[in-house]
């Protein structure tokens, strides 16, 4: 895959790739630039976002498990030290539906492991939580609770 930046002074860039799309990218104005458009890092986050839940929902349908609704939440976690890379990863999957714990799960584990380019691409850890219907569940016990 080929993405092509080109600067538009100061600090700022627009970027495109495969897809035509135009994309704004800027350092904050603590960084030197005017903060009109996303940080680099911030788009990784957005990238593992749309990643993640792009395989969540394509696998929770395959496995004809829909939900109503999905959001997700990442806290990327940053060194103090430059590069400031990103050191670790909080996952928050935010659903509502049908669809059992032990499944959303399944699908939050498959989709990290094995399907997300992106997940696969950090070298950070990736902690997941998921709160369905509106209740934090842990994997663990949603594992127990399909079980009995």
């Amino acid at each position: 895959m080929k993405i092509e930046a080109q600067w538009q002074g100061k600090m700022a860039f627009t970027a495109k790739g495969p897809t035509e799309y135009e994309l704004r990218m800027d350092a904050g104005i603590d960084h030197g630039g005017e903060g009109s458009g996303h940080s680099p890092m911030e788009l990784l986050l957005l990238g593992l976002s749309g990643c993640m839940g792009i395989n969540i929902t394509a696998i929770l349908d395959k496995m004809q498990q829909p939900v109503d609704s999905l959001k997700i939440e990442i806290t990327g976690h940053q060194a103090e030290d430059w590069p400031k890379n990103f050191t670790g990863y909080d996952f928050v999957v935010i659903a509502e539906g049908k669809a059992p714990a032990d499944r959303v799960w399944r699908a939050m584990k498959m989709a990290e492991e094995k399907y997300c380019s992106v997940s696969n691409s950090l070298h950070g850890g990736l902690k997941m939580s998921l709160v369905l219907n509106g209740k934090p569940v842990n994997e663990v016990d949603a594992v127990s609770h399909s079980e009995a």
